[in-house]
């Protein structure tokens, strides 16, 4: 048996963050999703943006794909504001995830 002593609250709220850490493996498929995604990104920098929403299974790889979607947005030089609904909020309709997207990009 392990024995653990809880030193306190961490800073990292979410798997992502653990990868993060650790320093992410290759990023690698999802062409399709990340063409589409791109495609959005290009047109909210031509003042045509959209909202877009990501569903999928849990573990499937959503916020690793927002990551990737967030860094070519910040590269671009977008202001790239992030927020996070909560597991427990998930069969709510009005959770904070459905309230606010979990990035936003402003083009300046």
């Amino acid at each position: 048996m392990r024995v653990y002593d809880l030193q306190g609250v961490g800073t990292m709220q979410t798997r992502l963050d653990v990868s993060r850490a650790r320093g992410f493996s290759r990023f690698v498929g999802r062409e399709e999703e990340s063409r589409l995604l791109g495609e959005a990104l290009e047109q909210a920098l031509a003042s045509d943006g959209r909202v877009v929403a990501l569903v999928a299974e849990a573990g499937a790889g959503k916020s690793r794909l927002t990551h990737e979607l967030a860094e070519r947005g910040r590269l671009r030089g977008v202001t790239v504001h992030t927020t996070r609904g909560v597991a427990h909020g998930k069969k709510r309709p009005d959770a904070s995830g459905a309230r606010a997207p979990p990035f936003v990009f402003r083009h300046q």
